[in-house]
């Protein structure tokens, strides 16, 4: 986990043991690397049986405010290992900013609010 980004490492690459470099993720076919667990989760309803995460994925962020293309996911994949890099949309904004200042304001203002009731409890008591 970094500021900017997270990312996500699996040994393991994709089922198909193909590359990811120059293909459309929308186009990708959904293969299970165990299609019996795949199919016990699904009865579950612990995951979804059509493979939608990359479309999933990629919609979410295309559909957020602070979203540009220099921050498109990034999916890694060869033979041996998967990598996700999911970049943090507010890393570096003025909305980014904004919250935390209004988090540190809203926690201040709570612990001198709750300061002044236990003064003002303590003073009753004594």
């Amino acid at each position: 986990m970094f500021d900017d980004r997270i990312e996500i490492y699996s040994p393991g690459g994709m089922v198909s043991g193909i590359s990811l470099e120059g293909k459309n993720l929308l186009k990708i076919p959904s293969k299970r690397r165990n299609p019996i667990l795949a199919d016990i989760f699904s009865r579950l309803k612990y995951m979804e049986r059509r493979g939608s995460g990359f479309k999933k994925i990629l919609a979410d962020y295309e559909g957020q405010v602070e979203f540009d293309e220099t921050k498109m996911p990034v999916f890694d994949a060869d033979n041996d290992d998967f990598t996700l890099t999911l970049y943090n949309l507010n890393y570096g904004t003025n909305y980014a900013t904004q919250v935390n200042e209004n988090v540190i304001e809203n926690v201040i203002e709570n612990v001198i609010e709750i300061s002044e009731e236990n003064e003002a409890v303590n003073a009753r008591v004594f």
